[in-house]
């Protein structure tokens, strides 16, 4: 579980200041926020953070001496900018279930006897704290034309503590045929005699 330090905004400084003084607003909801607690991250942390974090990610908010779970919920982008413009977290609650999100990634692409269709690449599920997971690597080595990967090929999400919000059938990733097509090239269209067409129909004059 990442830390991420973070201070309490005041609400009368609007976030476009924020952003403009180098610091990135964000927000913790839950049972003992209400209202949310508002808070602010340095963005040059944000960015270390975003490094190896994304939505999904269980995360300690470390504000003042407090130390908040969370799950991180959103992250909004400026529109046409790289910029975070905005962070979401979720309190967690022990023993309560939350929304998750967890990424899946594909291994050995290159090693498998065909092409490697890749169809979806993280899932929403519901656990509680203790059982979140934010990534599962699937191993494509040895794969042929043919094989498929489902959510119900996935051990880590097949759990008594994992409660998938898609269906076990959701097809993940299909190894299929490569075809090449035969195009003719410049040298060889040069090389080819120039076969001139008929036309059906006309008679030559004299």
């Amino acid at each position: 579980m990442s830390d991420l330090k973070a201070m309490q905004r005041n609400p009368e400084i609007k976030a476009k200041r924020l952003r403009r003084e180098g610091f990135v607003p964000g927000c913790v909801y839950g049972k003992n926020f209400n209202p949310s607690l508002l808070i602010q991250v340095p963005e040059k942390d944000v960015h270390s953070f975003l490094k190896t974090n994304s939505a999904g990610s269980a995360v300690i908010i470390s504000y003042g001496r407090k130390k908040i779970h969370t799950i991180l919920k959103e992250v909004s982008m400026v529109p046409l900018s790289p910029k975070v413009e905005h962070l979401t977290f979720q309190e967690l609650i022990k023993g309560e279930k939350v929304i998750g999100t967890v990424k899946l990634t594909l291994l050995n692409k290159d090693h498998v006897e065909g092409a490697t269709k890749h169809l979806i690449y993280d899932v929403q599920y519901k656990a509680t704290s203790e059982y979140l997971i934010e990534e599962v690597l699937l191993d494509m080595e040895g794969k042929k034309v043919g094989d498929q990967i489902t959510l119900a090929d996935i051990p880590e999400l097949n759990t008594e503590h994992i409660e998938l919000l898609s269906p076990l059938d959701s097809l993940v990733a299909e190894v299929k045929e490569i075809f090449v097509s035969e195009e003719i090239s410049d040298e060889e269209v040069e090389n080819e005699d120039v076969i001139q067409p008929v036309v059906i129909g006309s008679e030559e004059k004299e």
